[in-house]
């Protein structure tokens, strides 16, 4: 059982280490943004490049998955 009131002088010691191991680990959210951003441009200049290519690429796709629903 979680004591309800702490006395004055105690920490967390969970709280404590785990805020010492997200600093040490993991991705931030603005490194996630940057790679969302780069994934976005690399997309979109390949739209503009190979816009034929990619709609035979997709219809291609399309229809490999009907035929293996159905």
């Amino acid at each position: 059982m979680w004591p309800a009131v702490s006395k004055p002088g105690d920490t967390c010691h969970f709280l404590s280490w785990r805020l010492r191991t997200w600093a040490e680990t993991g991705q931030t959210t603005t490194e996630w943004l940057m790679v969302a951003g780069a994934l976005t441009a690399v997309g979109i200049f390949l739209l503009r490049v190979l816009p034929s290519t990619i709609h035979k690429f997709s219809e291609a796709l399309v229809y490999s998955l009907r035929t293996i629903a159905l």
